[in-house]
């Protein structure tokens, strides 16, 4: 999921997220960071969201803060991530 605002210097995705039912198998979650920082930076996102069934945790990657989230606070949550 992508939220984009159009501004003088064109489109840029100011939020940016994905899901993933859980990041606690290292493979997986080796995977599904990866995978998030490499579109980040495509889409030059300076914060994520990985969205899970029950996992919360921030962390910082290549200068990127991924937020994981449990899916209800995600759908709670007056700013979403």
């Amino acid at each position: 999921m992508y939220i984009y605002l159009s501004g003088s210097k064109g489109m840029a995705a100011r939020k940016h997220g994905m899901v993933c039912y859980t990041l606690e198998a290292p493979d997986v979650r080796q995977r599904e960071l990866r995978a998030i920082t490499e579109s980040a930076a495509h889409l030059k996102a300076a914060r994520s969201c990985v969205i899970t069934f029950n996992s919360e945790e921030t962390n910082s990657l290549d200068g990127l803060v991924v937020d994981v989230v449990p899916a209800w606070k995600w759908l709670l949550a007056d700013d979403v991530h």
